[in-house]
C-alpha cells in the first residue's frame, strides 16, 4: 500500500459509510500535489460534516472498513456507486429539520465540494447545516449541469 501512495501511510477514517482513505504522511518540505477528490470524499463522508476540511495531498487509496484483526475490506458499494457518477447533488438539512433540501446539481465531485465550501464559508459551527452528496442523473433542463 505504501508503494501505491508513494510514502508512509497516513490513514483518514470516513464514517458515512465506514471506510478508510490512505495517503502519504505529510512532509513539510515536499507537501505533494493537492488531491481534491480525496479531500472532497473525506469532507462529505465524515460525520459530523465540518466543511471546509484540511486539503489532502498525494495519491490516495480507498478501502472499506477495517476488521477487528486490522485487515481492510472492500470499498462499500455506496461509495463505488457514488464515485462512478458524473453528476452530483449536494443537499443540506438543519439539525432540527425533518427533510433535506432539494439541493443543487454539479458536474464533478470536486466542483461540488469547492462550491459547497464557498457557500458555507462564514457560517458558525453551531449554525452549520448537515451536508450530504448524492449521485444525480443529468436532467435535460440543466444545460450546464450546475443549476438547482
Amino acid at each position: 500500500m505504501e508503494k501505491l501512495v508513494g510514502g508512509v501511510l497516513h490513514p483518514v477514517s470516513l464514517t458515512d459509510p465506514e471506510s478508510s482513505l490512505y495517503l502519504p504522511a505529510a512532509d513539510a518540505r515536499f507537501p505533494g500535489p493537492c488531491n481534491m477528490r480525496a479531500t472532497a470524499l473525506a469532507a462529505f463522508h465524515t460525520r459530523p460534516s465540518r466543511l471546509p476540511r484540511t486539503i489532502l495531498r498525494g495519491d490516495a487509496l480507498l478501502t472499506g472498513p477495517t476488521t477487528t484483526e486490522g485487515r481492510d475490506t472492500d470499498v462499500p458499494d455506496e461509495l463505488v456507486s457514488l464515485l462512478g457518477n458524473r453528476m452530483f447533488r449536494v443537499q443540506t438539512k438543519q439539525s432540527d429539520a425533518h427533510k433535506w433540501t432539494r439541493g443543487r446539481r454539479y458536474v464533478g465531485f470536486e466542483h461540488a465540494y469547492a462550491h459547497t465550501c464557498n457557500a458555507v464559508r462564514g457560517i458558525p459551527d453551531d449554525a452549520m447545516p448537515l451536508i450530504r452528496i448524492l449521485g444525480a442523473s443529468p436532467a435535460t433542463s440543466d444545460r450546464k449541469g450546475n443549476r438547482s
